[in-house]
């Protein structure tokens, strides 16, 4: 739980997969776009079908790297994991293709467990230990990614009511880009990223940052919420407001010609 709460690459690459989970792909004359909102049930169902997808990939690869079936390079598999944020925040963008983000999660959920499994090799455990190992730290990043859901989805669904989700959801996305790009960067040329210090910070505060966003959406619901929405949040319709008397109409008086 502890890796994924200071993995900010893995923490962001799950925020991409969710974000799209309170809306549709829909197809449109120029691809496909997303709509919302949809029914809380369906949105909880598709992040959770996110979160087993991503759960499936990366069990695989963590497993078979754990236990030395297979092995990768580390520089590229890091640099993968940051591409992965790259393509899920083009998807959170437009989408690629209905329920594209299904199958990211499942594909790049292949290269995250083998970021996963360096843990457990730098440990060098035996056999046996290896197996208790790997269902314990697959359990603790389910248990991780279960809280950081919980906190994260009742705060998307909620502004998926509201008009502002789209450019909500491109922002993020954006930064993801951008932080991933520095990730890239960083990995290439054996360095650390410059928006660590960025990273360091929020790390140190949670609460706060989480609160910070909390108050975020809860504003931009507040200023660009649906009326109907408003009014049925608060136990109203539309029609219980008072019907507005018609304007009396005034007859016109034609000029005749002389």
């Amino acid at each position: 739980m502890l890796h994924i709460a200071e993995g900010t690459d893995h923490l962001l690459f799950l925020t991409t997969l969710l974000i799209v989970a309170p809306s549709l792909a829909v197809r449109s004359r120029r691809g496909f776009r997303w709509t919302q909102p949809i029914p809380t049930k369906r949105a909880v169902l598709r992040a959770t079908l996110i979160i087993t997808s991503f759960t499936v990939g990366h069990l695989i690869t963590l497993a078979l790297v754990s236990l030395g079936v297979i092995s990768f390079p580390t520089k590229p598999v890091e640099i993968l994991v940051a591409v992965s944020i790259v393509v899920a925040a083009i998807h959170a963008i437009k989408p690629l293709m209905p329920r594209g983000e299904l199958i990211i999660a499942g594909v790049f959920g292949l290269v995250h467990g083998t970021a996963f499994a360096t843990t457990i090799l730098d440990l060098n455990l035996g056999f046996a230990e290896k197996l208790v190992a790997i269902l314990g730290f697959n359990i603790g990043v389910e248990l991780a990614q279960l809280c950081a859901a919980v906190l994260v989805l009742p705060l998307l669904i909620w502004l998926s009511h509201a008009r502002a989700y789209t450019p909500f959801r491109n922002v993020i996305a954006a930064l993801a880009i951008v932080a991933a790009s520095a990730w890239i960067i960083a990995i290439s040329v054996d360095g650390t990223t410059v928006l660590q210090p960025v990273f360091d910070g929020i790390a140190r505060v949670p609460v706060v940052c989480y609160l910070v966003l909390v108050a975020v959406v809860a504003v931009l619901w507040y200023f660009t919420r649906d009326r109907v929405d408003a009014a049925s949040l608060s136990g109203s319709t539309v029609s219980d407001a008072p019907a507005m008397e018609p304007e009396p109409s005034i007859p016109v008086v034609e000029r005749s010609a002389l």
